[in-house]
């Protein structure tokens, strides 16, 4: 038990526990703040120290990896199955069987296990330091071929307890063209230096199984209702905004399908600072739906309601992947009070900085950015040309839950369809050699 515990702090998870189970399999669990570009790749990594430790003789395990201390997936299998299945492309047996929080309730799969390892390695020992570009573009407007404000955003995170952190923020403004100078035509949105964010998040699941169908595991099942997440951050936020924000999340079944909905109230603290964008009060509404087209492992999402700058209107989209990076095209249709409804068609492209594997955890986690997102777009039908529209679909700037959930990649499908990639990431963890011994 304690060398698997040791393994698993070795490739980097957290918030270990290591026990048995009443049927003599061992349960294992282990939170991932390490693998912050896939879940795929801690997945691999935590299935290496399963096999590394447990595989020379056969033993039933039950592991679950777990984001904020929330679970994301569960492997049941037998050990040296595992290991087999590692070791070579043509297993005799199966690696395991995977379940998400669309298919069944994955804490109920450890219910009644004796912990001999408890909180090994607690998230809430390391601060973390996470450094991002900030990257803020105008591309062929009137007012000239390409404009940029280029700067830096330094990040601390602490984590508190299960689900809970504090997070701070800041810009720091490092190079602009002259149309990003104060004063100048997109000079309100250019980087400036300072506090970006300070905030506390909680994040916690829903436990819906509990409350309607206590004991129907079909039930569960059949209606995702373990798949329902929440989340609460109240603090300040894009530099200026102060209030509180709410957010839901349901991805039942194998995660082909989502939904999720947000909400929040925000007062401008610089209001009628001529440098400042946005208006007094904002109070953000918006709902939204994901397809997950998994031959082509494409997602098309629409999202309706009242953006951050109390525009309403609808946005559809369709975001490819390629690996780790996206690629996303949307059309936008919005309208602010007593002004006419525009019309947008943009492009933009997500790829992660940084190490795939960021250092273990251990006081202090300098982490990478799992998602940067840059790109343009244009309005339709404007007379004049490509006359520049600024404020139009913003998103409320909280912390998303898309990021607790590796990306939006976090449903059944997704995880089947990847176990190559699962098994290469178990391959070159640390210590795989020993697997080929």
């Amino acid at each position: 038990m304690r060398d698997l515990a040791a393994a698993l702090r070795a490739a980097g998870l957290e918030d270990i526990w290591v026990g048995r189970m009443p049927d003599g399999s061992v349960a294992a669990r282990a939170n991932n703040a390490t693998y912050n570009w896939n879940s795929l790749d801690a997945v691999g990594a935590s299935l290496a120290a399963i096999a590394r430790t447990l595989g020379d003789s056969p033993a039933g395990y039950r592991f679950i990896l777990t984001q904020r201390q929330l679970p994301m997936v569960a492997i049941t299998g037998q050990t040296d199955c595992l290991r087999m299945w590692i070791q070579t492309d043509a297993a005799g047996c199966a690696a395991g069987e995977l379940s998400t929080p669309g298919t069944t309730a994955l804490d109920l799969l450890q219910t009644d296990a004796d912990w001999v390892v408890r909180r090994d390695a607690p998230s809430w020992q390391t601060l973390r330091v996470a450094l991002s570009p900030v990257l803020r573009t105008n591309i062929g407007s009137e007012f000239g071929v390409l404009d940029y404000s280029v700067g830096a955003n330094i990040g601390f995170l602490q984590p508190l307890w299960s689900g809970a952190t504090v997070e701070a923020r800041f810009d720091v403004p490092i190079a602009n063209s002259s149309d990003y100078e104060e004063g100048a035509i997109f000079g309100r949105r250019r980087v400036v230096g300072g506090l970006e964010r300070l905030a506390f998040t909680q994040v916690m699941r829903l436990p819906l199984e509990r409350w309607l169908a206590p004991t129907d595991d079909v039930e569960v099942k059949r209606r995702g209702l373990a798949a329902l997440t929440a989340q609460a951050t109240i603090g300040r936020y894009g530099s200026y905004y102060d209030g509180i924000h709410g957010s839901l999340r349901w991805e039942p079944g194998d995660g082909r399908h989502r939904l999720s909905a947000e909400a929040g109230v925000f007062r401008n603290g610089d209001y009628g600072n001529p440098d400042t964008q946005g208006p007094r009060t904002a109070r953000p509404f918006l709902a939204s739906y994901r397809y997950h087209f998994q031959p082509t492992r494409t997602y098309l999402e629409a999202t309706a309601g009242n953006f951050m700058r109390n525009d309403v209107g609808v946005q559809v989209g369709m975001r490819q992947w390629f690996g780790d990076v996206a690629v996303n095209l949307y059309y936008r249709h919005s309208k602010f009070e007593n002004s006419p409804a525009r019309q947008f068609l943009g492009l933009m492209v997500s790829v992660p900085i940084g190490p795939r594997r960021d250092m273990n955890p251990g006081g202090l986690q300098v982490t990478g950015t799992p998602r940067f997102s840059v790109g343009t777009e244009s309005t339709l039908r404007e007379k004049g040309g490509n006359t520049v529209r600024i404020g139009y679909g913003v998103t409320p700037p909280v912390p998303s839950l898309d990021a607790v959930f590796n990306s939006d990649r976090a449903g059944l499908a997704y995880f089947e369809d990847n176990l190559r990639r699962i098994r290469d990431a178990a391959r070159q963890s640390p210590g795989s050699g020993a697997l080929h011994d």
